[in-house]
């Protein structure tokens, strides 16, 4: 890993998960509802706004998203066992990919709600959330596959006590959130402590990272 990778990676690691979860809150609130009418509502009552923030968040995802791809890469060039990083990394990829088409999904449900078609917009929003199920089914799979690599890899990411909190932290909050995908009901506190657990190791990792020599 080259010095300017090293910087954008541990930087990125730390901050982009706080920006997220900061600007969604922003964005949403603490409101959990199923209700999609209401959510479609509410990113339009601020449409200017909220276009801009979810664009900040869509960056901010984009750079973690990229981090633990390079990440992953990483770990798996020269391991002894490269397939978990190479499977990591692929994953990452679609995650990448899928994120950025829920979040372009919701932010079209502004324009819509705006020029009078709520049906509409509830229903892309729906669909939006229902695609985000998938977020979260590719995001602990590739913890799981990405922490099984750090420990193969051998430039291992040291102490050996920060490897022992990442790698098994990934692998934690990875199960956390499978369990949360296919879980039908009452789930829903799996999927939160999933989400700010695998944020929380993100921001260890990154200090990690920059901390290396």
């Amino acid at each position: 890993m080259n010095f300017s990778q090293k910087w954008f990676t541990g930087l990125s690691l730390v901050i982009a998960p706080i920006l997220i979860n900061v600007l969604w809150v922003v964005v949403e609130g603490f409101d959990e509802t199923g209700d999609f009418s209401a959510k479609a509502e509410i990113y339009a009552k601020a449409a200017t706004t909220n276009t801009i923030l979810l664009c900040l968040i869509l960056i901010s995802v984009l750079c973690l998203g990229l981090s633990y791809l390079f990440q992953a890469s990483d770990a798996s060039e020269g391991s002894d066992n490269p397939l978990f990083g190479k499977i990591s990394s692929k994953i990452w990829l679609i995650f990448i990919a899928l994120f950025t088409g829920v979040l372009s999904l919701q932010m079209s449900t502004i324009g819509l709600y705006e020029s009078g078609k709520i049906q509409e917009a509830t229903t892309v929003f729906m669909i939006a959330e229902m695609l985000g199920s998938g977020v979260f089914l590719l995001i602990g799979l590739a913890l799981i596959f990405l922490g099984k690599a750090l420990r193969d890899a051998k430039n291992k990411l040291q102490p050996n006590i920060l490897l022992h909190i990442v790698s098994f932290g990934m692998l934690i909050f990875g199960i956390v959130m499978l369990i949360d995908t296919f879980a039908i009901t009452g789930a829903d506190s799996l999927g939160f402590i999933g989400w700010m657990g695998w944020h929380l190791v993100s921001i260890i990792y990154g200090v990690g990272i920059l901390m290396r020599k």
